[in-house]
């Protein structure tokens, strides 16, 4: 009998391992971005968006700042602009910090202190219309943006 239960063990253990430990893999890649920009939810408190380059996600491209690690609370976008919200601790708490990047000709603008700044910007050099605020936790584990009326309808049926 103990013989089995340590082959089960390391049957398990192995398993665990091959599958890259995804039983408590809280990760997520949203695509669904301008000009082949992603949003990677790494764990909990990290994420990071920027543009996929030969199957790399990089936030920097021949010296340029292209994309952001921070933790994204909301986000909207437009063919060529993503605007963002994102959270960092501070001492005195968590701040928001807004972010426009211009996808087409990946530039990033930011970070800004206050959303009325923010609006002042995309004012100035926005020229498309950017889509409403979606939250970054009504993206599913499949990297699917559900927005939460939506998973609220699916839950109460």
């Amino acid at each position: 009998m103990g013989k089995k239960l340590v082959l089960f063990l390391i049957f398990t253990t192995t398993l665990f391992f091959l599958s890259g430990c995804s039983l408590f893999s809280t990760g997520w890649t949203y695509t669904d971005l301008p000009q082949g920009y992603e949003l990677k939810k790494i764990n909990d408190t990290e994420m990071v968006i920027g543009k996929e380059v030969e199957g790399n996600l990089e936030i920097e491209l021949e010296g340029k700042t292209i994309g952001i690690e921070k933790y994204i609370a909301e986000f909207q976008t437009s063919d060529n602009y993503i605007g963002l919200k994102a959270l960092e601790n501070t001492e005195d708490g968590v701040s928001v910090l807004f972010y426009i990047i211009d996808a087409k000709n990946e530039d990033v603008y930011g970070p800004y202190e206050t959303e009325s700044t923010y609006n002042a910007v995309v004012e100035k050099i926005v020229d498309e219309e950017l889509g409403k605020w979606n939250k970054t936790i009504d993206i599913n584990e499949n990297g699917v943006l559900v927005p939460s009326e939506e998973q609220e309808d699916t839950q109460n049926q």
